[in-house]
């Protein structure tokens, strides 16, 4: 588990801003896959990681433990800010 200093992607704050806009969770998930994408192809080399992320089932609905998906994106994709 990563312990250094507190990293803030870029999609953090326009995700944010979607949804204090009347933007949904899933509008949000599209920003912050959008970026995840654009770093997926602009990569020249691979690694090997593994990672994780973690859900919390509340009656129906699943939400994302951030600090593991700020984690599993650091993982995959390296620092893509």
């Amino acid at each position: 588990h990563y312990t250094g200093p507190t990293y803030r992607p870029p999609y953090e704050a326009e995700s944010l801003l979607l949804v204090a806009n009347g933007g949904t969770q899933k509008d949000a998930m599209k920003v912050v896959f959008g970026y995840l994408y654009d770093a997926l192809d602009a990569a020249t080399e691979t690694v090997t990681t593994d990672t994780e992320i973690t859900l919390t089932k509340t009656g129906n609905t699943w939400d994302v433990d951030q600090d593991s998906m700020s984690d599993m994106l650091t993982g995959i994709y390296g620092n893509f800010a």
